[in-house]
């Protein structure tokens, strides 16, 4: 008698055990690829529009200054350099566009050296990214001969006025291969040392200057700004303590040319 009732009993709990574990898996199953569907939702959304995602970053306009020590502000006293101050200028007449300035200038540093550091990569994606660039570049391939008071040192001109050029054609030409749209403001050499280097020696800056424009020029998106004459009747007022590179005041004065000649930016 014991065992007509026992055996059903157990043959009966089995069967509902069996049943509950079968419809857990068949829910477990359902559920894991419904999951996997709604993962895979984003990734197929985004490959079908083919449309990255925007950030942040794509909301500011990039200014990237390279080049010497005027390009890095040095002789400014209160730390500022011609970026800020141009994005200050631009600012006064609208707050529509943001900016971020990058300054990845060399003080020291000659013609020669940017066309090495233009072939690295940290430099090359700064290139890439940038929608306008200031370029002051040449003050120090000319300085030695400012400084030189023989007549080989004259003769010497012609060689480094023409590695010079050289070198900025493949500078200009390494920027046109990175970053086709941006706009390069090439900011041209004043006279630090007025009079006293004599005649001669000015009649040479003005020829490297007038050189320098005819290669900047002949490029699109490409500016030269002229500073010869704004230093050549304020040397005392916008130089700094050194007679040699701009203080806060000649800052501010090549700022406002450069908004003069460029503008704001698009």
């Amino acid at each position: 008698m014991f065992k007509r009732v026992v055996w059903p009993v157990l043959f009966i709990s089995s069967l509902v055990l069996s049943v509950v574990f079968i419809g857990g898996l068949v829910a477990s199953l359902i559920i894991t690829s419904a999951q996997e569907r709604i993962d895979e939702t984003p990734a197929q959304e985004k490959q079908q529009t083919g449309k990255p995602m925007v950030t942040q970053e794509d909301d500011y306009y990039e200014l990237l200054l390279i080049g010497d020590s005027m390009a890095m502000g040095i002789g400014d006293e209160f730390g500022r350099n011609l970026g800020e101050r141009y994005v200050e200028l631009t600012k006064n007449e609208t707050d529509v566009i943001e900016w971020k300035v990058v300054n990845l200038s060399v003080p020291g540093s000659q013609t020669n050296d940017w066309v090495r550091l233009l072939q690295d990569d940290f430099y090359v994606d700064s290139l890439r990214t940038a929608d306008l660039i200031f370029l002051s570049i040449g003050g120090n391939n000319i300085k030695e001969i400012y400084q030189e008071e023989s007549v080989a040192g004259l003769m010497e001109y012609e060689e480094v006025l023409n590695d010079y050029l050289s070198e900025i054609q493949t500078i200009m030409n390494a920027i046109n291969e990175l970053n086709t749209d941006t706009q390069v403001v090439f900011i041209g050499l004043y006279n630090p040392y007025g009079a006293s280097i004599g005649e001669q020696k000015i009649q040479l800056l003005l020829e490297w200057n007038h050189e320098t424009q005819l290669r900047v020029d002949e490029k699109v998106n490409r500016v030269y700004v002229p500073l010869y004459d704004l230093f050549k009747y304020h040397q005392d007022t916008y130089l700094f303590l050194d007679d040699f590179h701009p203080n806060e005041e000649g800052y501010d004065a090549i700022a406002n040319r450069i908004y003069e000649v460029v503008g704001k930016l698009k």
